[in-house]
């Protein structure tokens, strides 16, 4: 008798740290989304703070000097930017839709 009482203890042990690990596992799921959502917002930001840039250099608002000065920092901070989406894309998506992001970066430096 003493070992179907161990082995039920030991069931509801891997049972107790089975529900844990799914909890632990559903909240960084659950945080993951959120910086998505908040990268892709930046990456919308810096997006149109780029074509914001461009408008202005093309209708001569602002010279060549802040055009390349500019351009190249929001350049760094969109890479960045991508690159986390994509880290947390794998993490949190199926392959087509980080296919789909990736195709959706690489248009944007045609």
């Amino acid at each position: 008798m003493l070992h179907i009482e161990e082995a039920k203890e030991s069931s509801e042990s891997v049972i107790n740290i089975e529900m844990g690990l799914s909890c632990g596992s559903k909240q960084l799921i659950s945080d993951n989304q959120d910086d998505y959502k908040d990268f892709l917002t930046q990456h919308s930001a810096i997006k149109s703070k780029g074509l914001l840039l461009e408008e202005r250099y093309i209708e001569e608002e602002i010279g060549n000097e802040l055009y390349t000065k500019y351009k190249s920092r929001y350049d760094v901070e969109k890479f960045e930017i991508e690159g986390n989406l994509m880290k947390l894309s794998n993490q949190i998506s199926n392959l087509k839709e980080s296919v789909d992001l990736a195709v959706e970066y690489a248009t944007d430096y045609l």
